[in-house]
């Protein structure tokens, strides 16, 4: 097959290339305008999830630390009960470690 192309039609060609390739720059460039942006936002997401984390372990820790205060006085209270019938130097190991770790930790 033998394909006749006149001058008008290489030129429509030529300016359908032109069009096309500017078209292909310039959302190329939006594009990668709206992938900084998406960035940006993950980045600012990912900031405050981290705060929220922090903040919560935060609060998570200082709860453990009055749940173990209050079950180390009670573990405390429950030994001086039972040092009342025992001897009373098993009572005097186990406050001075229970000293020693609330001391220690808190």
């Amino acid at each position: 097959m033998n394909v006749n192309n006149s001058g008008s039609d290489l030129r429509r060609n030529k300016m359908l290339e032109t069009i096309t390739y500017k078209l292909a720059k310039k959302n190329r460039r939006r594009y990668c305008k709206n992938v900084e942006r998406e960035r940006e936002k993950s980045k600012e997401k990912n900031s405050s999830i981290v705060k929220l984390n922090l903040r919560e372990f935060g609060l998570l820790l200082a709860h453990c630390k009055l749940q173990l205060k209050s079950v180390t006085a009670s573990v405390i209270s429950t030994i001086r009960e039972r040092a009342r019938f025992q001897k009373p130097f098993s009572f005097t190991h186990f406050h001075a470690f229970f000293s020693f770790i609330t001391t220690f930790f808190f």
